[in-house]
């Protein structure tokens, strides 16, 4: 049972209302956890903004979701490692780089670059060594790739944050964290 009050979009009014809105339409539903974030219009605003902005930047849906599911597993959200497996699948990744993002890893050298970057980001708290860096740029990531999984990674977290708080009932498959080393 969530600690927060969700916001049932049939009884919205208002910001909270549009917000909802927005994201039936752009997902086809309205996520349990989005329903607790109506009840803070300029969080939910500021998120929404935050999420297409980096939408339209260089990396994937695809690869933007594995981070997503490697930021959930580090801060122990199953709400969110839940919904972005979820997403993941649904935008084609495959159910084996589903559970390897988990862990930092992909099958594809690119996304693997990415999630190792990523990963070293989570652990250093974004202090990563100069080795890790030059690592992350001879695998071709550019500066504005490495910026963005900062980005994500960031994004993710507030997420999870939020979500962790909140509790809210999972509606999406189960997916358990896994313990990585």
């Amino acid at each position: 049972m969530s600690r927060f009050e969700q916001i049932d979009p049939e009884q919205a009014t208002g910001k909270p209302k549009e917000l909802l809105d927005e994201v039936e339409a752009s997902f086809g539903s309205i996520p349990n956890g989005f329903k607790v974030l109506a009840a803070s219009p300029r969080a939910f605003r500021g998120y929404l903004d935050f999420e297409n902005a980096v939408a339209d930047g260089m990396l994937s849906e695809r690869v933007r979701q594995q981070i997503a599911i490697l930021v959930s597993n580090a801060n122990e959200c199953g709400y969110c490692l839940s919904a972005y497996t979820a997403a993941g699948g649904a935008v084609g990744v495959s159910e084996d780089d589903l559970v390897a993002a988990r862990r930092g890893e992909a099958s594809d050298i690119k996304s693997d670059a990415v999630l190792r970057f990523a990963k070293a980001v989570i652990d250093a708290r974004g202090d990563v060594s100069d080795e890790v860096l030059a690592e992350a740029r001879e695998a071709g990531l550019t500066d504005q790739e490495l910026i963005e999984v900062v980005a994500v990674v960031a994004l993710k977290t507030f997420t999870n944050y939020y979500n962790r708080l909140a509790r809210p009932e999972l509606d999406f498959p189960k997916v358990e964290i896994e313990a990585v080393a």
